[in-house]
């Protein structure tokens, strides 16, 4: 992300599946609602609280003893869709780069990596994952970042 931008002129960097959209308004006013300091220091997602690791190598989020050593993987924002402050990136990419292992999934070891440094995760409910549409989104409100699905095209 870096290597694209630079920090000082950046008030987020977002990454986005290709299976999801996007409701730029909705970002917008998270921008807004949002303090600028908090903004550039957090990671912003869907969080994903109770994720166990799977230890059968014919599941494809295997995740070895070697690579992962708990059986439980600490809260992370899942990985269809992060809002990243411009002033961590760095610190993430100086940490991911001193280690021994990439982990699989990288989201995961992201957030591992931004546990370690004591930044914080910031839960968005308007950002929707899979049967999150369902589960969170019964009332139908609108969504920040969503599959492709929940915004139709006319």
């Amino acid at each position: 992300m870096l290597a694209f931008c630079s920090v000082e002129n950046v008030k987020l960097f977002m990454t986005v599946d290709d299976d999801h959209r996007v409701n730029l308004s909705m970002v917008a006013a998270c921008l807004n609602r949002v303090p600028q300091y908090t903004r550039r220091n957090l990671n912003f997602g869907c969080v994903a609280r109770s994720y166990f690791a799977y230890r059968s190598p014919r599941n494809k989020m295997y995740l070895s003893f070697c690579k992962f050593s708990l059986d439980r993987v600490y809260p992370y924002a899942r990985g269809f869709a992060q809002l990243v402050g411009p002033d961590i990136v760095t610190d993430i990419a100086i940490a991911t780069a001193y280690t021994r292992h990439n982990y699989f999934p990288e989201y995961v070891y992201i957030e591992m990596s931004s546990l370690k440094l004591g930044i914080p995760i910031y839960e968005e409910e308007t950002m929707h994952d899979r049967d999150l549409d369902r589960r969170r989104n019964e009332k139908r409100r609108s969504a920040m970042i969503a599959l492709v699905e929940y915004f139709p095209t006319t």
